[in-house]
């Protein structure tokens, strides 16, 4: 029995999520994997992770050819999902050869070109305004990898320069499907390692840029959605059951000149009209957690001892989740705990869980933060901090 299923885990890929017509083939790995470690963020929900697998030669080439964009699913003895995301980047190692391919995020193959004109008409010729290109795209690139989009920035060009860096970038085959590295040791030998490196679906965020030409107002809540479904990959899911409404009124329209998760980056810093702090992630099925910050505590910590709930029963350490109250009884003995939202805020025995990172077999790694309505404030006015 392997050391994932002594722990109750199981992982299993399938297809990648951006290929809607393929059948579903499910790959179980548990067996395989020797080592695994997960991170969460209060703010992307699964973040990264990372498995480490032995594998005969035959499964490595698979691996290789198939792999980049495969979507991993991590479940609990329950059969609850802790983590999924996709396969963002393979490295291969056999002794002393290694053999990369990816990461998928650099793919491009959706590309526009933004660059100022240049007018002939005066000596010595002048800059004119930024303007950018209509896109174009690589289907074949997108049909296997999904869409990444990428906006490439130069200086003074003519529209018809522009045009052709632009078709010469987008059908780059370095561009426009994943990079490959290596590196040959003429005396390596050994046992077939891989390793993949995943990403959790926020990272699509960043596939695609957000444009709306509406001039209109809309609730916040209502146009992170609106960007959301908006994306060109058919990998998020369309529940939005757990999107906290917030009426805060923000503009929404937008230009098109900030990636989908830029522009949610923003929104989300704001908060809501009383100020209070929001969370944003995506979770089991893709589907996206939008919500104000807890005002009562879900853990506890005291030393020596694993992360428990608050009536003291022990919590897995893959089960813990950001975006959470973590509170550590065994200092100021004595004292009350926390039990408002204004006692959260002073005592300094508790703190919000920002990052939760977990690897094989019982590492956990917690980093939390006090939090400030002034944050949310400076956000509304598109300032980015005080010191």
């Amino acid at each position: 029995m392997s050391e994932l299923e002594e722990l109750g885990l199981t992982i299993n890929a399938r297809d990648p999520l951006i290929n809607a017509s393929a059948i579903p083939t499910i790959l179980r790995l548990t067996e395989d994997i020797t080592s695994y470690a997960h991170e969460l963020r209060r703010e992307g929900g699964y973040y990264s992770a990372t498995i480490k697998m032995n594998m005969n030669e035959e499964n490595i080439n698979e691996w290789i050819q198939n792999g980049l964009g495969r979507h991993i699913e991590v479940y609990n003895l329950s059969g609850i999902v802790v983590w999924e995301g996709f396969v963002n980047d393979i490295d291969v190692k056999t002794g002393e050869d290694t053999f990369g391919i990816g990461p998928l995020l650099d793919v491009a193959n959706r590309v526009s070109v933004t660059y100022s004109t240049i007018d002939y008409s005066t000596d010595p010729p002048t800059m004119g305004t930024r303007v950018t290109t209509a896109v174009a795209n690589n289907t074949t690139s997108q049909a296997r990898y999904g869409i990444w989009e990428k906006v490439v920035g130069i200086n003074g060009a003519t529209d018809t320069d522009a045009t052709q860096l632009r078709n010469m970038y987008v059908n780059d085959p370095t561009r426009c499907y994943p990079a490959t590295t290596g590196e040959l040791a003429l005396n390596g030998s050994g046992t077939f390692t891989i390793t993949l490196s995943l990403l959790g679906y926020w990272s699509f965020l960043s596939a695609y840029y957000y444009a709306n030409a509406s001039t209109a107002a809309a609730n916040l809540s209502t146009k992170i959605t609106n960007i959301i479904t908006a994306s060109p990959n058919a990998v998020f899911s369309a529940d939005y059951t757990q999107v906290t409404a917030n009426t805060t009124q923000v503009a929404a329209g937008s230009e098109g000149g900030q990636t989908a998760m830029t522009v949610i980056k923003d929104l989300v810093a704001r908060g809501d009209a009383a100020n209070n702090p929001y969370s944003i992630g995506f979770y089991a099925g893709r589907r996206v957690v939008y919500e104000a910050v807890p005002t009562t505590v879900l853990y506890q910590r005291r030393r020596g001892k694993p992360v428990e709930d608050q009536i003291g029963g022990d919590v897995r350490p893959w089960d813990v989740n950001p975006s959470e109250w973590i509170f550590r009884p065994d200092f100021l003995v004595g004292a009350h705990p926390p039990i408002t939202a204004a006692t959260l805020g002073t005592d300094p025995r508790a703190y919000l869980i920002e990052t939760v990172k977990y690897s094989t077999p019982y590492k956990l790694s917690i980093n939390g933060r006090k939090l400030s309505t002034l944050d949310q404030v400076l956000a509304k006015r598109g300032i980015g901090g005080m010191s």
